[in-house]
């Protein structure tokens, strides 16, 4: 699985502005996006030799979205980092993505981490990518490792001048972006909870061992959602009730909401977790009681062939004056009594609703 131990501390002797990415999603080129948007349209262009987009000055409604995707080319990060001024500790947060979600304000701008999750539907595995957020007075700069649908979802808004992307702040896109990613926490979840359902409803019909390596799978993806999303409700709080200059009080009212929808993943990725506990003994309970019935058949078998033994090891006996041994119906009574005694049995189980 890709999303888990990731290496997070540079090499011994790296200097500080190393910048090394310690991902694992395969090495691309770095992108930049610069998306600039305003109540009268909005302009997107991939940067390539040209000069990234300066940010909007003064009072006016104009903002810019710079998107960086792949984090593995060091020059471009700083370049647009060089764009806000960002402390090159924050650029080094920003290439090792192991990072827990966290949010720092740092007065000229905010710095926010969080976990972007995709669901595989041929792999039945859970992904996870870490996004960077830098954002500013006029401008949100994304620093992403791998593609996030979410995140052109929310560029297709901005071309299409549906909702209120374009009349807002740059804080407002910042809300955007984290609600869609919360989105994705409910798919991924969606998905998670289906493979949970459709792997208890096998438990308790057709248990096989290769089931407890799908338990801990699932277990260990749950886990990691947990501890993905937990702090990521302390960054939305912080959105929602700090002090920072760069978010606005109308836009506060919308994080607000968004605390309310991590809160609600928080409760369902416990109640996964819970259901995936008890997994493990539903699979032993199911294996048990599938023994038991194996065993009561055995048992039921080897109880109802016991008489007719019995009767065959009296009659097998080399003794000279057996009188049932020269009786032309001998072998009739001994079968006889063989099947008497084990019908009484049988009808005695029956009775006692043993069988």
């Amino acid at each position: 699985m890709r999303h888990r131990l990731k290496k997070m501390s540079r090499q011994a002797g790296k200097a500080l502005d190393a910048l090394e990415y310690t991902g694992d999603v395969p090495v691309q080129k770095t992108r930049v996006t610069a998306t600039t948007y305003g109540p009268d349209g909005a302009e997107t262009a991939v940067m390539t030799d040209r000069e990234i987009p300066r940010v909007p000055s003064g009072d006016g409604p104009g903002k810019v979205w710079i998107d960086v995707a792949g984090l593995s080319q060091a020059e471009e990060i700083r370049r647009v980092g060089g764009l806000f001024g960002v402390h090159p500790l924050i650029l080094e947060d920003i290439v090792q993505v192991g990072q827990r979600p966290k949010i720092e304000d740092l007065e000229d701008y905010l710095f926010v981490i969080v976990k972007a999750w995709r669901y595989d539907g041929s792999a039945k595995e859970l992904f996870e990518s870490q996004v960077s957020f830098i954002l500013g007075q006029k401008a949100l700069v994304t620093f992403r490792e791998a593609d996030v649908p979410a995140f052109e979802a929310v560029r297709t808004r901005i071309a299409s001048g549906k909702g209120r992307i374009r009349n807002m702040g740059a804080d407002y896109l910042l809300y955007a972006l984290l609600d869609s990613l919360v989105d994705e926490h409910f798919l991924a979840l969606e998905k998670v909870g289906e493979d949970i359902e459709d792997l208890g409803d096998k438990l308790l019909s057709d248990p096989r061992p290769t089931d407890l390596e799908t338990i801990h799978k699932l277990k260990r993806e749950t886990i990691y959602l947990r501890k993905s999303v937990w702090p990521l409700r302390e960054v939305v709080s912080h959105l929602a009730d700090g002090e920072s200059a760069l978010l606005r009080p109308e836009t506060r009212l919308y994080f607000r909401d968004l605390y309310e929808h991590v809160i609600q993943i928080m409760d369902t990725v416990e109640g996964l977790l819970d259901i995936v506990g008890g997994m493990v003994d539903i699979y032993l309970s199911t294996i048990s009681f599938r023994l038991n019935a194996i065993m009561k058949v055995l048992t039921l078998i080897s109880t109802l062939f016991m008489p007719m033994t019995f009767v065959a090891g009296v009659y097998g006996m080399n003794f000279k004056f057996m009188p049932e041994l020269s009786w032309p119906l001998g072998y009739p009574m001994a079968i006889g009594i063989m099947l008497l005694m084990s019908g009484g049995l049988f009808t005695f189980f029956k009775l006692k609703k043993w069988i």
